[in-house]
């Protein structure tokens, strides 16, 4: 498990599956670590801290200034409070998730479902992204379109994926075993030196092979 073999035959030994093999020791690894956290999450933590330093250096401040004053202690850290819960913007977690919601719905107009709000976030911040091209810009799927004979010969391969409907032609000529026998020759080695197999149109094996 975590080999890739590229061609030929051989005989796999399981010694362990699940939690027990060195994939299911990563996964366990990747569970104890914790999401990073996106920017406005970050930003959110930060003003958090500012504020509650703010906060904190108000009532300080209050407390000092009223202690000069000689007023009473208790009335000084009530109005310290006061304003310390006055500076925090209760209302900004709200405008935070009805932005991100109003992304999400603009998202959702265009095809694109998130399942986290926090993930329009940071799909707002990306800059690049990298996308693997089989099954998006490509479909895995390989077919011979020219054969080149080592002679010289080559032939023209008409035919649409995985099927049997196409035609095998040089020139103007159908390509059979007496007009070009060294193309033949080259589909014959294909043929044989091949592992995959196709049913209902899918292969199985390497496209490679399966062209």
């Amino acid at each position: 498990m975590g080999s890739l073999v590229r061609s030929g035959r051989g005989r796999g030994v399981v010694i362990g599956t699940g939690e027990k093999s060195e994939f299911g020791e990563v996964f366990k690894m990747m569970e104890e670590e914790e999401a990073p956290k996106t920017p406005l999450q970050k930003a959110m933590n930060r003003l958090g801290k500012q504020l509650s330093f703010y906060s904190l250096l108000i009532i300080v401040c209050i407390g000092f200034f009223g202690w000069l004053q000689h007023r009473k202690l208790l009335d000084m850290f009530t109005i310290g409070v006061s304003l310390a819960v006055a500076a925090i913007p209760e209302g900004l977690p709200i405008v935070v998730t009805v932005t991100l919601a109003l992304g999400v719905m603009r998202m959702a107009s265009r095809n694109a479902i998130v399942k986290k709000l926090p993930t329009v976030e940071t799909l707002g911040c990306a800059t690049v992204i990298c996308s693997d091209k089989t099954g998006t810009l490509t479909k895995n799927e390989m077919t011979v379109k020219y054969i080149y004979a080592a002679c010289g010969e080559e032939a023209e391969v008409t035919q649409m994926q995985y099927s049997s409907a196409g035609v095998v032609s040089s020139g103007n000529v159908k390509v059979s075993e007496t007009t070009h026998p060294a193309v033949v020759k080259v589909v014959e080695v294909g043929c044989v030196c091949n592992n995959a197999q196709i049913r209902e149109g899918v292969v199985i094996g390497q496209p490679t092979e399966g062209a």
